[in-house]
Formats: structure tokens, C-alpha cells, sequence
């Protein structure tokens, strides 16, 4: 009979066709191995010196090398491998490339995602006993000659004794990209946490969610012997982890044997990483026995919500119910138990979210950004010739003021409302940059019905007309936004027109932050992005801009932080060229953070777009990301130094130097001089992109005395931020920031009222 290898050359196993090769083995110091104890030059999964104390069946699984990998930088265009096994076992119900293969994935330098690229099939040597198990094979990169990480998963049931890989001659050799999680997730459960039976190792959940979190693991999945044994507890204490995830509820014999062993095993890894994320996971094929597997499942999920009830804030729950989905739930399983590809692919979807918020929460929260900052603190609380007071009423809260210089760099308009947030609008204006202010001015009739903070904009129009907006949210019903402009200077202003208020959105601070986008070619466009929040710390942007006859537009509100971008590219002709799918959701740090009232700008090439953000759930710092095309997509939210910790930050470049000043209200650094007072930073772009001090810290008024709204618990800093940018106007270099706050120290029972602060930077650094 002709074997299908003769039929079809595509079924064969492999072969190496180069001869001129640079042989490697893994004691080569640029290849990085990976699930091993330590991630040493070793290929089994418990230290030889060890795995004797461990039960017989995890001392012969422990050798098996599911969740293995070696990685290393290369640009060769071809690459050669060899490896010999342990083992010629196989199983009926799992594929010789999953329990023998080793699957290929290359990354380009620079790009998010691995490309699956080629798996190395073994050549088990069937009817010959004497034949070593070997597996032989090469991969074609073609004329991509640019550095790529290389990833290689290991056999997921079979032990390997040797491995060597070929790369041309001429090819670079390096250490690998580093992962963007280092401290490995650990996975303890049963065979399907082995990798059983995906067809080809890269395919059973652990390593999909390695790759997609571009985390380092270590796989200790241990077929039908993870038994939450108080000795693998005592291992698994010992090991650096990022998270863990426990999944051995098919091993645990019988029900009593699951809730005699769930809880104390989770118990003591608990009090060896108080802190350390833990997912626990119930069995996913449930259809069989609902009852029965109901009360096993019950089991892991009171251990869960006793140590919730206990204060536990870094454990999570996983209904194995849910794994496999609703529809063809059939079709996920090669018997009944273990998933298929398809299986392992809708597991790896479901626990993906849950695994990331949890890493999130952990990543997020750094101690030394609550401390205080070191750089230097200049006090102008007590200057009096840099203060004038815009406004005040006997026994009225006024607050949250912005502000807009117009061009002619006299005129200046703020806005603010008669009470906390919300309240009628008072206009006034200055003729002389801030120096002095009129009386309050005349204003549409909706302006007195306003439920959130006004914030004024200066925008143009396709037709030149300077415009200036005034952005109120509605947080009350089903949400929205207002907006009222003024094209004759401020003179004149319309009524409030409304926007999407019956889509449930709640515009809080709305538009918090405004910034005008560019076009590919760099040049300005008439589109500007207005970033704000909702109740629920989810954060959304609106596109402003203008129809063909010249009506002002604003796009629906779109999260632009709580869900993955779909990107799409075209040809000249209009033809679909490429999808991309760009990981960017992080709603989990929205909601942990309490991300908000977000302040936009851009960097000093004018390229990238830095947001500032408020977390106001105060057990982060403040946060920032980054975008490069035009607000699009956007990098994960970090924390800013601790010399920026504050709420509601505005900022400004200075028009002499080039540094960036930010005011905002400083909020949650114990022990520094001007914690929750009105404050300023002085630092570079620099300073956000790299999380370093910046230059000094400013405060700029104390906040002090007392009011019945919150108990004066900071609350002040909503400011306005103007410069006289003119180079031969007398007060070239002038900044203006406009607050509100309680700033009389003798007075009991004081409303808050506001307050211009003017001065220069040069001022600024003859004090530090």
C-alpha cells in the first residue's frame, strides 16, 4: 500500500535541504528558555533534584514538557531545527503533533502579535522499537530578512532530550524582545491545563493566553495527578508569579475530596502571596453530570466568595459552564472531556478578560508614586501682587472656572457656575489679560439651567471665523452634552444646542479636554477631538467638526478606552487592504483607577497626543497614555510620578522656554507641603512619556478655612490655563491661571470664589 507521504509530499515529515548552517544549542546565551524551574538550560518542569518527593504520577509528567518554550532574535531568512524525544507514546484521541510537535511562531521586531508559522512534526519510528524518536524540520521566512523574535512551544506529552536549531550563516543572533509581563502566570490543573488534546502545543489555552498577554508561564498541569496536594502547594508558594490559576477541579477524585483539599490548598498559597492575583476556574465540560458537577463547582465558588467576604481584592471566579460557550458547546471536546482546538480556543476567549483585569489591578498601583516628590517646592501662596480676585458672593459657592485668551492677547473671557459643578453660568471678561475683570455679563437664558461644569474653547471655522464654544454635560436622565458658541468674540453667544441625550450617555466635565486633530500629511484638519467621562469612570470621545454647508457636527460618543480597535486600511481605489484588530481595552483600569476628567496635548513635534487623567478611586496616581495617530488607538494607561498626582489637570508650553506647565488640584501625597491645594508642575513632555519628577512643584494658593459642601477636602484647582505668547507684548511669557478655592485662612464658613494667579517662569526659577 502507498503511505499518503507518496501520495502527497505536503504529509511527509521533515527535512533540512541547507547545508550551510550555524548549529545552535541551548546553551547558547541568546536563546532564552522558558517554563523550566528558574527558566534554566533544563527541560522538565520540576528540578531533577526534587521531583522524587513529588507522587509518582507528577514525577513522570513533570518531565513532560507542556508550557516549554526557547526564544531568540534573529533576521535569517531560513531556519533549520532537531530535536529528540523521550517517547514514542501516543494516544487515540490526540494528535502526534500535539503530544510530540514543536510549533514555530515568529513576531516581527517592533509588531504586537506572533504569526503561527510552521510545526515541526515528529517522526515517531512506528513498527521499529530500535529508531530513535526524532523531529526534524525547516522553515522558510522567504526575503523577510528583518529581526523576528522566534517562539518555539515545546511537546505538550513527551519529554525532550536534545534540541539544535540552524540559522544562516550570515544571521544575526540576539537576546529576545523581553515580555511585557516577566513573572511567569503559573497554571495548576488537570490534563486539559496540560494541553490535552489540542492538535499542536501552541493551541491549548495556557499558551494562546501567553501569547496574547505576551506574558512568560510555566505550565503545571499535571493529566489526571493535580490533586491540590498540600506538597504542591508548598512548591508552588515558593515561585515568583505574576498570577495564578487553579484548574484542577476534574482531578480531585470526588466531590469530598475537592472540598476537603480546594480551600486549604488556596489558603496556604494565599498567605505566602497575599497580594498575588489568583483565577480560579470549575471544570468546563458540565453537560454530562449538571448536578453533579453543579456541587463540585459550588465548592470552588464559596472558597471564592468567602475570601471576597474576607476582604480578598486579587481573587476572581471562572463558571467552567460558561468555556465553551452556548452554541456547539458538542463540537469543543474530542471525547466528551477534552477540548479540541476549538475548545481550547473559547476557553482561552473567556478567560482572557477575566486574567487581564486581574494582572491590571496587580500591574497598576506603584507605592513610591503616593510618596512625596523630592523635587523642589516653591510656595506663592502669599504673593499678593500675582493674585486677583475674579469674583465673590457673601454665602454663594462659586467654582470650577476655565478660561479663553483671545487672540489679540488682551481679551479674556471665563466662565464658571453658581454652585458645585452645577448651577447658572456667570460670564465675565477681562480687557487687559486678568488683570482686572468686569462685572458679570448678560448670558443666554439656558445658561441658567446648566447641570454640569461650562467649559469655554476657542475654535476655527472652515470659513477663518475664530469661534469660541462653551461645553456643558447633562449627568441627569439620559445623559448628553450642550453647546453654545460665539462668533463675534464673545460678544453674543446662542442658546444651548443639545447632543445625543437619549443614548444614555452621561457627559461629566463634557468636553473635559478638547484638541484639534491633524491630517495624515500633517497638516491641521477642522475636526477636534472633546474627551470626557460617565458615572461609571468609562471615558469617551467626540469628534467635532463641520458638514459641507458649514454647520458645526459632533460625532456619537465612542469608549475609546473600553474596548479593541478595529483598525482598516484601503488602496487608492477604495478596495479593503487590511484588518487589523489592536488590543487596547482597558476598561478594567477605567474602572479600578476611576479614570476622568482627562486633559489632552500634544507632544512638542506635534506627532503624538499625550492624555493626562484624575484617578479618582485614589489608589493609583494619576495616569497617562499616548496615541501616535491622531487618537485612533491608544497605549495602556500608566501611572504618572508622583509629582503629578493631582485632579483636573490643565496644561500649557511655555512660550520662552518650552517646558510644560500643568495645574490641577493636588490630591493623595501624604506628607507633602501642598496636598490638596491649588498646585502647578513645571517639567518637560519628557517627564510623561519616561514617569520622571519633572523640574518643581508650584502651589499656587492653599486651600484653607471651612465649607459645607465636602468638608473643604480639596476641594478647589479646577483652574483655567492662558500665556501671552506675543513676543513684543510687555507681558511676553505671562501665564494666567484662573481657580476657584477657599482662600481666606480667617474665615469660617467661607464659600469657595475665584481667584487669578499671574506670573512668569523666570519668576519661577529664581526661587528654586
Amino acid at each position: 500500500m502507498n503511505s499518503i507521504q507518496k501520495i502527497d509530499e505536503r504529509f511527509s515529515f521533515g527535512s533540512i535541504t541547507k547545508t550551510d548552517l550555524n548549529w545552535l544549542t541551548l546553551d547558547e546565551k541568546a536563546i532564552h528558555i522558558y517554563g523550566t524551574p528558574n527558566n534554566e538550560k533544563v527541560l522538565t518542569r520540576i528540578e531533577s533534584d526534587r521531583i522524587q518527593s513529588f507522587p509518582e504520577g507528577i514525577q513522570i509528567l513533570g518531565l513532560h514538557t507542556s508550557g516549554v518554550r526557547i526564544r531568540f532574535k534573529t533576521n535569517t531568512k531560513y531556519f533549520a531545527f532537531k530535536a529528540i524525544l523521550s517517547s514514542k507514546d501516543t494516544m487515540p484521541h490526540m494528535a502526534d503533533t500535539g503530544i510530540s510537535g514543536f510549533d514555530v511562531y515568529v513576531r516581527v521586531v517592533g509588531e504586537k502579535e506572533y504569526r503561527y508559522q510552521k510545526t515541526f512534526t515528529p517522526d515517531l519510528g512506528y513498527g521499529n522499537p530500535d529508531t530513535r524518536p526524532v523531529v526534524v524540520g525547516e522553515c522558510y521566512f522567504w526575503s523577510d530578512d528583518r529581526e523576528k523574535d522566534i517562539l518555539i512551544h515545546f511537546p505538550l506529552y513527551n519529554g525532550v532530550e536534545d534540541v539544535v536549531v540552524g540559522i544562516e550563516e550570515e544571521a544575526t543572533l540576539s537576546e529576545p524582545t523581553p515580555y511585557t509581563i516577566e513573572k511567569p502566570i503559573l497554571f495548576y490543573g488537570s490534563s486539559i491545563t496540560q494541553g490535552g488534546c489540542a492538535s499542536r502545543p501552541g493551541n491549548s489555552y495556557p499558551l494562546l493566553l501567553s501569547r496574547w498577554l505576551d506574558a512568560d508561564m510555566i505550565n503545571f498541569g499535571f493529566s489526571g495527578n493535580a490533586k491540590g496536594e498540600q506538597i504542591v502547594a508548598e512548591y508552588i508558594s515558593e515561585k515568583g508569579m505574576s498570577a495564578l490559576v487553579i484548574d484542577y477541579d476534574h482531578n480531585a477524585p470526588t466531590l469530598q475530596d475537592l472540598e476537603e483539599t480546594y480551600e486549604p490548598f488556596f489558603k496556604y498559597i494565599r498567605k505566602a502571596h497575599p497580594s498575588l492575583p489568583m483565577v480560579m476556574i470549575s471544570k468546563p465540560d458540565f453537560d454530562g453530570d449538571v448536578e453533579g458537577h453543579g456541587k463540585r463547582r459550588q465548592v470552588i465558588y464559596n472558597t471564592y466568595m468567602k475570601a471576597k467576604t474576607e476582604g480578598d481584592a486579587n481573587i476572581y471566579f471562572i463558571d467552567g459552564a460558561t468555556l465553551f460557550g452556548e452554541r456547539g458547546r458538542g463540537e469543543c471536546t474530542v471525547d466528551g472531556c477534552h477540548p479540541n482546538d476549538l475548545g481550547f480556543m473559547r476557553m482561552a476567549e473567556t478567560i482572557y478578560p477575566v486574567l487581564r483585569e486581574a494582572l491590571d489591578h496587580q500591574l497598576l498601583y506603584h507605592e513610591t508614586n503616593a510618596k512625596p516628590y523630592t523635587i523642589p517646592f516653591i510656595n506663592l501662596d502669599q504673593e499678593t501682587k500675582m493674585q486677583v480676585v475674579v469674583d465673590r458672593e457673601v454665602g454663594q459657592y462659586l467654582g470650577h472656572p476655565t478660561t479663553v485668551l483671545l487672540e489679540d492677547q488682551k481679551t479674556m473671557w471665563t466662565v464658571y457656575p453658581k454652585g458645585h459643578g452645577a448651577g447658572a453660568i456667570i460670564l465675565k471678561k477681562s480687557e487687559d489679560a486678568g488683570k482686572t475683570w468686569s462685572t458679570r455679563l448678560e448670558t443666554p437664558k439656558s445658561w441658567e439651567e446648566s447641570k454640569e461644569t461650562p467649559i469655554l474653547y476657542e475654535i476655527e471655522t472652515p470659513q477663518g471665523i475664530k469661534r469660541l464654544l462653551m461645553v456643558s454635560g447633562i449627568v441627569s436622565g439620559t445623559g448628553g452634552f450642550r453647546i453654545s458658541y460665539s462668533d463675534d468674540q464673545g460678544i453674543t453667544w446662542s442658546e444651548f444646542k443639545t447632543y445625543y441625550d437619549q443614548i444614555g450617555v452621561q457627559g461629566i466635565v463634557a468636553f473635559a479636554t478638547l484638541v484639534r486633530l491633524k491630517k495624515p500629511n500633517g497638516e491641521w484638519d477642522y475636526r477636534w477631538m472633546g474627551l470626557f467621562h460617565d458615572r461609571e469612570y468609562k471615558n469617551y470621545k467626540v469628534i467635532l467638526s463641520f458638514d459641507e454647508s458649514g454647520q458645526m457636527v459632533c460625532s456619537m460618543p465612542e469608549a475609546y478606552l473600553g474596548q479593541d480597535k478595529v483598525v482598516k486600511t484601503y488602496t487608492e481605489d477604495g478596495l479593503l487592504l487590511t484588518t487589523t484588530i489592536k488590543p487596547q481595552n482597558y476598561r478594567s483600569i477605567e474602572m479600578y483607577a476611576g479614570l476622568c476628567e482627562p486633559c489632552a496635548l500634544r507632544s512638542p513635534d506635534g506627532k503624538q497626543l499625550a492624555v493626562i487623567f484624575r484617578g479618582n478611586t485614589k489608589v493609583t496616581s494619576s495616569m497617562v497614555i499616548f496615541s501616535d495617530d491622531e487618537g485612533e488607538t491608544w497605549s495602556k494607561p500608566k501611572e504618572v510620578a508622583g509629582a503629578l498626582r493631582g485632579e483636573r489637570h490643565q496644561a500649557k508650553y511655555d512660550c520662552v522656554t518650552g517646558k510644560l506647565l500643568v495645574t490641577f488640584r493636588s490630591y493623595g501625597i501624604t506628607g507633602n507641603p501642598d496636598d490638596r491645594h491649588w498646585v502647578a508642575w513645571l517639567g518637560q513632555y519628557e517627564d510623561l512619556v519616561n514617569g520622571t519628577e519633572g523640574d518643581c512643584r508650584i502651589c499656587l494658593k492653599k486651600n484653607i478655612g471651612t465649607v459645607s459642601w465636602n468638608g473643604n477636602d480639596g476641594d478647589c484647582g479646577y483652574a483655567g490655563i492662558e500665556q501671552i505668547t506675543d513676543i513684543h507684548h510687555e507681558e511676553y511669557g505671562t501665564y494666567i491661571l484662573t481657580s476657584y478655592g477657599h482662600w481666606d485662612k480667617d474665615e469660617v464658613n467661607q464659600e469657595p470664589y475665584i481667584l487669578t494667579v499671574r506670573f512668569k517662569l523666570d519668576e519661577i526659577y529664581a526661587s528654586i
